[in-house]
Formats: C-alpha cells, structure tokens, sequence
C-alpha cells in the first residue's frame, strides 16, 4: 500500500496496512459514515497550555508515523503505555457515534476507499483536528454541527487521523452539493431590519471551493425585493477550502414579519451559485441582531440588542453571555428596559475566546457599534454576564475600569487558574509564556475595581462554577486580600445552581444597582489609580495612556492627583516607562511630579504631554516614533492577529514545502473561522501586493527561503529563519526540527504588525501545525523557538523565549532559554 500523502508535508512514511478500519470493498458507497476505527487514549497533556504534551503529533511531526495495528502500543510522553485498540461505533436512530473514554484525550484512526480520484465533504463532531492523507483540517469539538469542509481522496484507500477531546466522534463524508464553488450554509450570520427604516447591515455566508485551484475574481451580490443591488468582492477562496464573505443589505424594510433577499456568487459575470435568504423585519423597539464588520480580520459579526423601552437617551447595559450560549439566547433572557439598551456581544462564537483575546476585542467592537448605533448616554453604562460571561465581566471590569458604572457578574469565575486552569512555571523560557497570558490573571488588576460599583449574584450550591469563586472575590472587595472597596453588593441564592432562569442574569436588585450608578463627569476627574497587565491589553483609563513597560507583561500600576488650583500633577508608578497625560484643564504652565521627580513644562490645548522614564527619573518627551513599541503596536505574538490581518503563504521552496505551508494557511484560515467566526483574508507571497494590504496585519507563513515576502514585510528584523537555521542576533540555532514563531513591527507600516510562523525544514514546520495560538488563554511572547522535543519533554525543550525591548532590539529585550533567563 501507499504511504500517506507528502502534499501536505504532514506524514511522511510508508505506512503498511495489516489492518483495515473500513469495510473491504472496491469503493464505499455515499454518504459514507466511518464505524470501524482504532483508538488510542491519552498520550499526552494539553488542556489550556502553550506547552503541549502529545506522542501521536511527536510522530507525526518527526515524520515516523504509521498506520496503527490493533494491540500496536504507544509511549506517552510520562512513560506510561497505551494501545491502540479496535473500535465500533454504536448506532441509535440516524446518529452513528464511537464514544468511550479513548476519545476524550485521544486519537481515532480509520479510512476509506475509493474507486476515483474525488472531492468529497468531510463531516465531523467531537475532533479538534482531522489529518486528511497527511493534511490539517479543522474539527468540530463542540458539536456544532454546521462544519463540512472538502477534502481531496484519491483512488483508492484514504487515512483519516482525528484528534478527539470531547469523548466522543461522529464523522461521515458526502458527496459535494456542486462540482463548482457553492454556498454551504448552516453558518450564515445576518441581522434583523427595523420596520419602516433604511437599512444598511452586512452579512456573512460561508462559500465552499471543491476544486484544486482558489477561488478568484467571485464577487457577491445581494437583490433586495424592491431591485436594489450590491456588490462585494471576494477574497481568493482556497484550494479546497471555504471562506466566509461578506456582503451588503441595503433595504428600507416595510412591516414586520419576513423579507427576502436573493444572494449570487458570481465571477466574471456569470451566476455560478444562489440561493434566497429569509431575514426577519421587527419592530424599532424589538429585540433584533444587529450586524457589523470587524476591524479584526474585516468578516461580519452580530451581536443582540434590546432596545430601550422609552424615549429620551438610554444607557447601555453589556451583557456577556456563557459557554455555549450565544447572543439572541442572552438577550432573550431580559425583560426590556425604560432606562437601558441592553446589547450582547457574541465573543464571536458560543464558546469562542471566554471573553480574553480576540472576545474581549468583540466586546469592545460591540460596545463601539452600539454605542453609536443607539445613540447611548456614555456615563450610563454598566456591564453583567453570566457564567463565562461573568468571568468575562471580572475581566473587562478590570482591564477598563473607566467604561462601566457598575459591573455584576453572575455565577462568574475568576481566572483560568483559579478554574481548572494550568498553571505554568515562572522562571525560564516558560515564565515567558506565563507572563504572555498574564492578562488572564484577573487578580492582578484587582486595584481597578475600587472605582466601580460591584454586585456579585451565585447560586449557594451551583455545580458547574462553585460558589467558592463568587466568596473569595467577596473577601477581595472587602480587603481580605488587600483591597477595600466602597460599594459592592453580595447576594448569594439559597438552593440555587448554575442556572435557575431569566433572574441569573435579569434579577430585579441587580438591575436596581446598575441603574442607580453612573460614571463620573470625565471633566470632573482629578484622581486616577489604575494598573494594566500591558499597554497591548489596556493602556487607557481617563486622561491617562500608560504606552510603555519596564518590564515587558509584568503589572504596571499608576496613580495620580491633578490639583486645578496649583496646576500640578503628583503622581507614583510602578513598573512604567511611558505615559502621555490629556488631563481636564486649559492650556498652560503645569508642574508634573512622578516618583519624586518634578518636571515643569507647558501643556498645549488638545496635546498629550508625553512623559519617559529615564533611569530612575522622569523626563518631558515627545510622542513616540511609530518605529518603537507602543500601546496599539507592542506584541506579543497574538497581537498581531488583527488590523484586518492576512495570511501570506510561501511558494518559494520545493512543492513539498510549498503544499505544506499552503496547507497550514488554509487549516489557520478554518480554525478562525470555526473558533472565531473569522474570514481571514489568504494569498501567496507571489500574489501579495504591500500597496493592496496597506497597513493591515500580516500572518506569514514559511520561512526567508520558502516566503518571498519575507524580506518586504520584515526589514531589517534581527530575526532570520532559513531551512536549517535560526538567526538571533549573533546566537544562531541549528537543525531542521524548529518552529519559531514572533511577532515584529511591518516593515512598510506604522500601525500594523507581522506574525511569522516559520519551520526550518520540514520537522519545523510540521511542529507549527498545531501551535495552540487561538486558544484563549493561552499566551506566546513576541518570540519563541521550539524544538520538535517540546511535544515529549516540555518547556525542557524551548530553545529560546522572550520579549523585544521598547525599540524592538534584541539587545534590550528580555530572553529566556531552556537552561533559565
């Protein structure tokens, strides 16, 4: 038999087929549902960590894998043995399903003949990843149901490797709805029209590419009942791949009830694919789902909103929802309110980032939107969820402080840490990886929550987020460890869990305690205390923008008293190295004194005074040159995952590198996608054009051999992965089995950022695969290198992890290696 497939580099070994996982015919008939399988149970450790623990990838990424025989046994990296085993899946009604305890931390291995060379959609639920003869495709862990994505078979038998988490996998493949491009549906997202008004909303449909060539020059257009029409181009789809468009509703809607709009792909003019789309019409004061396009990576998100009930200039209530929720269940659960709208964000899935990462950046989009769309009253603006919602309410609370009146979370946790979360070590190159994800740590910044008012709801005896989490923040505001707060609320329900109705979230003397509090006067304010985990996070809180670190994702903490009278600013802060004061006064002398340095200056009207640490003392400076790292461009890796970012992969290797990096992009592209409601723009390096992606964040894949934009985009960056090598400034690491991954200021671009994912050579590039980079959470620095042993020995086996200094230089930053920093 033939090994698996070198098109995506992933496995590279003849495997020898002693057993068959599928049954013996000369093709299997459509739709095809797997029901025989091998299984292996946990190999490894990964749960929400960058260090991952897993002998399976370890044989993929090394290129000895090979299909599993039953009885075969496996090492885990802990030294225990594992086996891989037969399997069948037990059938109960149309549901055909393998379940056991294999598939919670497992692998599920089995195949499928052929008689032609084929596209063929892929079906599965319960896997985070399936290997397709070799090639990363996403997985649906959460079972949503709506993920298909096309897969090429060739003739004959075909591999299918699942990485399975949820304890169970259901997977089955169909036949393509069309030959050609086609719309996939199942994962649309789109707004409801307000009644007799003009309507000007996005909306988002996925497109399914079965042939081996992208998708170029489709465009999509929307008809609306009354003949109006709009045109949005599309991205390049790839090869094999899906992307969510977006497109345009442009309708003054009539009465309530439905509308339909007709929806074409078209490319060079001809109609290829169509479809009616029915979209509900409701009332101005309605609950609806209001749509708008993400500055994240430009697709279509929604978020629901309850509009006030009365006239006049209401507040706006954020409403967080919990895992697995969404937006409309949330916003279903409240009642409507004379004195708020009530809008809720949708962390861009179900699940999605737990309000960290890319859904806190929702939230913010969201209350943006609403914020102008609803024309609401700045000081009235208070924030609640429920569950992961409430932790989501402990988080934004404490990174912007100066946005909410009020914030009540219910049935909340705190942190990953303090919530079945893993906790990494401090020192070394895995402290680096701590301190990236140190804005988890909600604790932290708990001085920021003395400034609002705080009503904490819990079921006493709640079995999915223990009213431990609720008590120990209880003891936190009331100054048990070490913070006193002035005006916090505490009501715990007797007999109550985790979810007890409406009153979770809509519990009459919590709303009661938002609408008695409002934000102060932002003239008015002459005190701030504030502390943010990085200027990448929260640089901001009143007239005050913290920009720069000492310590790069270490706490910073500032507080400062503005006397009018004396026109003088007093201040002290901790681990801080630039801030620009706007504070509420007109233009003139003023006096700034920070950690016991004076500086006197003169304060412009509608300027920033610019303030930089040098040393110990403090000095007048200018705005910071858009070169250095600042609170909008400042790392780490992560952060470079917006800015309307843009895949570029290389070409510029051999085709077996080419099809590898080809094949990473698009499995980056559908893991946003599923995990983030994402459409990442994805094109070669051969068709990237700096001018037509100006100032947007760019993901490059391949190293300065294999990308040809390498050199554009990057510079002068210190930094050189070639095929054998890494350059480090004058360090050099050797091989053909690393991955680096860093994030580095673009070359051609004052704002935006590039995020390299490179290998130097094969093995390098296979251990980026699987990089756990959009799993909230989880943090990687500005720079890390990896060796393919990580995936058996752990942080052991980081070659080098860290942070540039504030002017990007290796030579100011702060490194760690294997060995401790």
């Amino acid at each position: 038999m033939r090994g698996l497939s070198l098109v995506a580099c992933v496995l590279s070994v003849p495997l020898a087929f002693t057993w068959c996982a599928a049954p013996a015919s000369a093709a299997d008939a459509l739709p095809f549902t797997f029901e025989r399988a091998l299984a292996v149970g946990q190999i490894g450790r990964s749960a929400r960590s960058p260090i991952r623990f897993d002998a399976v990838e370890h044989q993929l990424v090394m290129g000895t894998f090979s299909a599993p025989i039953d009885g075969t046994d496996i090492t885990a990296p802990d030294g225990t043995v594992q086996k891989w085993t037969a399997i069948q899946a037990a059938t109960s009604g149309s549901s055909v399903e393998f379940t056991g305890p294999a598939l919670s931390a497992g692998y599920v291995f089995a195949t499928f003949d052929s008689d032609v060379e084929r596209t063929l959609m892929l079906e599965s639920q319960g896997n985070s990843i399936v290997y397709v003869n070799g090639e990363p495709r996403v997985g649906d862990p959460y079972g949503y149901g709506w993920l298909r994505v096309p897969v090429r078979m060739r003739a004959g038998k075909n591999e299918f490797l699942f990485a399975c988490s949820r304890g169970s996998l259901k997977a089955k493949l169909t036949a393509c709805a069309s030959d050609g491009a086609h719309f996939l549906g199942g994962d649309d997202t789109l707004p409801d029209l307000v009644a007799e008004s003009e309507n000007e909303l996005p909306i988002g449909i996925v497109i399914v590419q079965p042939a081996e060539t992208p998708l170029r020059g489709a465009s999509l257009e929307i008809r609306t009942q009354d003949g109006a029409m709009t045109t949005t181009p599309i991205p390049d789809v790839p090869a094999l791949g899906t992307f969510k468009a977006k497109g345009l509703v442009r309708r003054r809607a009539g009465a309530p009830g439905t509308d339909s709009i007709d929806v074409a792909l078209v490319v060079d003019g001809r109609v290829i694919a169509q479809r009616a789309i029915e979209l509900r019409v409701v009332g101005p004061r309605e609950r609806r789902r209001v749509t708008f396009v993400s500055g994240i990576d430009g697709s279509v998100q929604y978020y629901a909103a309850v509009p006030a009930s009365a006239d006049g200039r209401a507040g706006l209530i954020l409403s967080l929802h919990g895992a697995s929720v969404e937006a409309q269940s949330q916003a279903a659960s409240y009642a409507p309110k004379s004195w708020a709208n009530i809008i809720c964000p949708t962390n861009r899935r179900p699940f999605g980032f737990d309000w960290e990462d890319w859904g806190r950046l929702d939230a913010l989009e969201t209350l943006a939107d609403a914020q102008r769309r609803f024309a609401t009253d700045p000081r009235r603006q208070w924030l609640t969820g429920h569950s992961m919602g409430g932790h989501g309410t402990w988080q934004l609370g404490a990174h912007f402080p100066d946005r909410f009146a009020a914030i009540a979370p219910s049935a909340g946790w705190i942190s990953f840490a303090t919530y079945g979360g893993t906790t990494l070590q401090s020192a070394g190159a895995e402290g680096m990886f701590a301190r990236a994800a140190s804005a988890s740590e909600t604790l932290a910044m708990r001085q920021n929550y003395a400034r609002e008012g705080i009503y904490i709801l819990h079921g006493d005896v709640d079995d999915n987020v223990p009213v431990e989490q609720a008590r120990r923040m209880r003891a936190v505001l009331a100054g048990g460890e070490g913070v006193f707060h002035a005006d916090f609320a505490y009501y715990e329900r007797k007999g109550a869990n985790h979810w007890w109705g409406n009153e979770c979230v809509d519990w009459p003397p919590l709303m009661a305690f938002l609408e008695a509090r409002s934000l102060p006067d932002p003239a008015s304010i002459n005190t701030i205390d504030f502390t943010t985990a990085s200027p990448s996070v929260s640089s901001a809180c009143d007239w005050l923008v913290v920009d720069q670190q000492v310590e790069p994702w270490k706490p910073s903490s500032i507080a400062l008293t503005l006397d009018r009278a004396k026109r003088t600013i007093n201040g002290t802060t901790g681990n801080v190295a630039r801030v620009a004061l706007r504070p509420p006064i007109d233009g003139g002398p003023i006096a700034v004194t920070l950690d016991s340095t004076t500086v006197e200056t003169t304060l412009a009207d509608n300027t920033a005074l610019w303030l930089v640490r040098s040393e110990s003392t403090w000095k007048v400076d200018t705005a910071p040159a858009p070169a250095a790292k600042h609170a909008s461009r400042g790392g780490p890796f992560k952060d470079a995952f917006r800015n309307d970012m843009v895949i570029v992969y290389g070409t510029a290797g051999d085709d077996a590198s080419d099809a590898a990096l080809r094949a990473k992009a698009r499995f980056d592209g559908e893991t946003f996608w599923y995990r983030g409601n994402g459409a990442i723009d994805i094109v070669a390096d051969t068709d990237f054009d700096p001018a037509r992606f100006r100032d947007r964040g760019v993901v490059l894949v391949g190293n300065a051999e294999t990308n040809a934009a390498w050199t554009a985009l990057l510079g002068a960056c210190p930094i050189l992965v070639r095929n054998g090598s890494i350059k480090f400034g004058d360090r050099e690491f050797a091989g053909d089995d690393l991955a680096c991954v860093f994030t580095y200021p673009r070359a051609d671009s004052d704002v935006a950022a590039v995020a390299v994912v490179a290998g130097t050579g094969p093995i390098g590039t296979r251990l980026s695969m699987r990089l756990p980079y959009f799993v909230s959470g989880v943090g990687f620095p500005d720079l890390a290198i990896l060796h393919a042993s990580t995936l058996l020995s752990g942080a052991s086996a980081i070659r080098l992890a860290g942070f540039f200094g504030n002017d990007w230089s290796i030579e100011r930053g702060t490194w760690a290696d294997n060995t401790g920093p």
